[in-house]
């Protein structure tokens, strides 16, 4: 027993030794690490349980708690170490690179940078004829929603206003139609492009008469024509004078000033109505009258007389020529001339006529009309049987020719001659050789 105590003394202090050292583990290694074992008795186990103990109540019961308390600074550290932290903070946030955005503020961003090129300002060009476009505030460019306000100044009144619209610039749709207020404003919000305004015109144009002792009336009464309008006048000639001629018309085309005049295409309908189609340039209807024949007592036409004759000729192919003298009654004449060839060239029969310079032209037309004059006046001279007219000149010339025809002596029981004589020839090419001498006799 003796021998025992030196040992329990020496464990005992190590024990207490070890108790008043440094920092104690958690409680999980505590729990753990040099407890005496069980077979240790009296006092020295009493001590290092109270030991133990004492060590237990000093650390924390958990290892949150500890981790806690190893984080919470003291109250005066905690001043100090505040300050320093913030402005660590502000220099940091000014360092780093910005985030990136989110969804909603890429959005955001996207919508203003849409709303930046609305804002861009758009061209107006303007497409216009016959009008003025006249702008109740004058700009070199607009942005969108911009009202913008005009209104138009006819050049004349020649022109007629289809429609007012606009398209993106360079193209001729989509069309949006702008139309104008009750006292002719038109106005619109500018959109979010270049556009041009057009002004969609049409040119009329003016249809007279000249000539006296008539009067025209056109079925469309207006100052203007559109292009192409059928127009239908009569004519009603004043008392004492005649229509001499058919009227005709010419007209000074607008696309093309300087041209010189077209000759405009009339068409009779029956007499003294006719018929047309506006061209495209300003018209000018000639009506040729002039004061009725004063009749002689002596002249044997005043009854209505038709006179015919035909001959034949021979060259490179047979043609024949018939004329035609009509006499109304009223002092004048009218007188055409037909024709029709026919040739045996290869054997076969063909009818054709000669172009101007005599050669000859194949062709399965039917007879032709060489020319046809009317309405011509003519003078009798009973002392010399001579009947004179004036009428255009021959084929190949120009200006008016006086021609004379024997009038027969013979009468038939109404008094009419019986026969007349051409006296000159009609022109200088081969087949007219035989006008001359040609009697005309009464049908």
């Amino acid at each position: 027993m003796t021998s025992k105590k030196p040992l329990l003394l020496l464990a005992a202090s190590f024990l207490l030794l070890s108790s008043c050292g440094p920092e104690q583990p958690s409680s999980s290694q505590s729990s753990e690490s040099h407890s005496p074992s069980s077979s240790v008795q009296g006092g020295a186990e009493a001590t290092e349980s109270s030991a133990a103990s004492s060590s237990l109540e000093g650390s924390p019961s958990s290892s949150e708690e500890s981790l806690s308390a190893s984080e919470t600074p003291s109250s005066s550290s905690m001043s100090n170490s505040e300050e320093a932290s913030s402005e660590f903070v502000s220099i940091e946030a000014s360092s780093e690179p910005l985030p990136e955005p989110s969804s909603s503020e890429s959005s955001s961003e996207g919508s203003e940078e849409t709303s930046s090129e609305e804002e861009l300002p758009h061209s107006l060009s303007i497409d216009a004829s016959g009008f003025s476009v006249d702008f109740l505030e004058s700009k070199s460019s607009y942005y969108r929603g911009d009202r913008v306000e005009f209104t138009l100044r006819a050049y004349g009144n020649y022109y007629k206003l289809n429609s007012v619209y606009y398209t993106p610039k360079d193209l001729n749709y989509p069309r949006t139609v702008i139309n104008a207020d009750e006292s002719g404003l038109y106005s619109f919000l500018m959109p979010g492009e270049d556009i041009t305004l057009h002004v969609d015109s049409e040119r009329l144009y003016s249809v007279s008469f000249s000539g006296s002792h008539f009067t025209a009336t056109l079925n469309q009464k207006a100052a203007y024509y559109a292009q192409n309008t059928k127009l239908e006048f009569t004519l009603e000639i004043e008392e004492g004078y005649m229509l001499i001629d058919e009227p005709s018309g010419t007209y000074l085309s607008i696309a093309s000033e300087g041209s010189g005049t077209n000759l405009l295409s009339i068409t009779k309908v029956s007499d003294l109505h006719y018929s047309f189609y506006v061209p495209q340039g300003n018209v000018t209807i000639s009506v040729p009258v002039e004061e009725k024949p004063v009749l002689d007592e002596s002249d044997p036409f005043t009854k209505e007389a038709h006179y015919v004759g035909t001959f034949h000729n021979f060259d490179d192919c047979d043609y024949y020529s018939t004329l035609y003298f009509d006499f109304p009654g009223d002092g004048t004449l009218d007188w055409r001339m037909e024709w029709y060839y026919v040739s045996d060239d290869w054997g076969d029969w063909y009818q054709a006529r000669p172009t101007l310079s005599g050669h000859v032209k194949f062709e399965t037309s039917a007879t032709e009309v060489a020319f046809s004059y009317s309405k011509k006046k003519y003078s009798f001279d009973a002392e010399t049987s001579k009947l004179t007219f004036s009428s255009p000149g021959r084929i190949a010339t120009s200006g008016d020719e006086t021609w004379v025809l024997n009038v027969s002596s013979t009468r038939n029981a109404d008094g009419l001659p019986t026969s007349l004589i051409f006296t000159q020839q009609i022109a200088n090419f081969s087949q007219f050789e035989k006008s001359a001498g040609t009697v005309l006799n009464l049908k």
